[in-house]
């Protein structure tokens, strides 16, 4: 796995998931063709759109030159011919999460296979990861890691000895996910790297959670922001009631997300059985699954196999990974409501796009899920892990249309706090507040600045 800094004008941030082939010599210091997708680069969304926000907002950033400073020809940004960090080059058209090479560069970290290998080398990895994190670090007004991994200390501290701005940037519980996803000792080994990770995070660093902010590690911590990830604006709004669905189709369910064991999709699999064995033929749902799998994982192939060998497989269909845009919208657009019968979450994006779209949610009463979600009113929830209660809840969506209806307008109503502009606003301003003389935007007048304007009334 290379592990790699991606660059704003304004912030420099490592990103754990970001995986770039390998090249024949090991290197890992790949040409960078800016298909940067979600199943490698599983905070894209969220990332891009925040960094993005606050790089182009004049009142906030000081200007600063591209990131993009290597070798330009007719407005492409190709990789510098010296050696050192690669830059970003255009993406195609249809490239999941394109980064902007006029605000993002990749520098690419010592090449390693893995965490585990990370920390059985890490006498001799750290150091050189250090190194080049001291020599890009000096460069930028906020360094900012994404979750709970070995190099999120080093950076951390590094920034703090330097005097640069930091976040901690956490998107889920990676606890819960390790439970879930591993066994035996690669479980025992992973929480215990993730606890000494966790007390290596220097304290009173400033947090911007996704979601929720009930971890106890955040006791330890700084200010705490929940932010909410989006990409959505107001324009992705669609007006509704939405067109009704052609005449004589099955009611249609769709899952977006990681093919992960933490996501629930087994439970998801026995209450569709349940609920397609409890209705007419005609009447029985369908499930589109939107996803790929974790890094290194191979869970989604053998739920495939799972399916393809069960009573599901003219029931279920895999979508692969859909980016993002026009393609995953028609899919929001041509299903009847999303599910998400996760085991755990920070707060997942796709409820939100759903909500936008139109879409009755169905979901697991987890993390920062009811903090959106009204139950009844906004959508529907239901126990993690309750295949009956999951199946109810199918079952009175697909079976009810004036529900889905009133569903779909309240979810509207609840994602329009949420959108990218207004998010991106409100991570300016927590950045503001935890660094009031770091330019990051208009900080909020302190009491002895305060006009009347401002002054609490009596």
């Amino acid at each position: 796995m290379t592990q790699v800094l991606v660059a704003g004008r304004q912030a420099l941030c490592i990103v754990p998931q970001l995986v770039l082939p390998q090249q024949a010599d090991g290197s890992g210091q790949a040409d960078l063709n800016a298909k940067v997708d979600q199943r490698v680069f599983q905070p894209s969304r969220a990332l891009i759109a925040v960094m993005h926000q606050l790089a182009v907002a004049p009142q906030r950033v000081a200007q600063q030159q591209h990131a993009c400073r290597g070798n330009k020809e007719d407005g492409e940004c190709r990789p510098r011919e010296r050696r050192g960090p690669a830059v970003v080059e255009p993406a195609a058209e249809d490239a999941p999460y394109p980064l902007d090479p006029a605000r993002f560069e990749i520098v690419p970290l010592p090449w390693y296979a893995s965490v585990p290998s990370l920390c059985l080398r890490a006498p001799v990895l750290l150091p050189r990861i250090g190194r080049v994190l001291s020599r890009e670090i000096g460069d930028w007004r906020l360094a900012m890691a994404g979750g709970i991994h070995p190099l999120t200390p080093l950076l951390l501290r590094l920034a703090r000895r330097r005097g640069v701005p930091s976040l901690l940037w956490i998107r889920g519980d990676l606890m819960a996910d390790l439970r879930y996803r591993l066994r035996g000792p690669a479980r025992a080994a992973g929480l215990i790297i993730a606890r000494a990770v966790l007390a290596a995070i220097p304290a009173g660093t400033p947090v911007l959670s996704v979601g929720r902010d009930d971890y106890p590690f955040l006791k330890r911590m700084g200010p705490v922001h929940v932010a909410y990830s989006s990409k959505f604006g107001e324009a992705d709004f669609v007006p509704l009631p939405r067109p009704p669905a052609p005449a004589g189709s099955p009611p249609r369910l769709l899952y977006v997300g990681r093919l992960a064991p933490e996501k629930g999709i087994e439970v998801l699999l026995e209450a569709l059985r349940a609920v397609r064995a409890a209705g007419p033929a005609g009447d029985a749902p369908v499930l589109t699954l939107v996803g790929w799998d974790y890094v290194g994982s191979t869970y989604g192939a053998e739920l495939r196999e799972l399916i393809a060998g069960s009573d599901l497989a003219d029931a279920v269909s895999f979508a692969g990974h859909v980016p993002y845009g026009p393609r995953l919208f028609a899919l929001y657009d041509s299903h009847d409501a999303l599910v998400l019968p996760s085991f755990t979450e920070g707060f997942p994006q796709v409820i939100l796009e759903a909500m936008a779209r139109g879409v009755p949610v169905v979901a697991t009463r987890v993390g920062g899920v009811p903090r959106v979600v009204e139950d009844g009113r906004s959508g529907l929830l239901v126990p993690p892990g309750d295949a009956p209660s999951l199946a109810q809840a199918l079952g009175r969506v697909t079976g009810d249309p004036r529900l889905a209806a009133a569903l779909a307008a309240a979810g509207q109503r609840a994602a329009r706090p949420f959108t990218v502009e207004i998010q991106a606003e409100s991570v300016a301003r927590f950045l503001a507040r935890c660094y009031p003389d770091a330019g990051f935007g208009a900080r909020e007048p302190r009491e002895s600045e305060k006009s009347p304007a401002h002054s609490p009334r009596p």
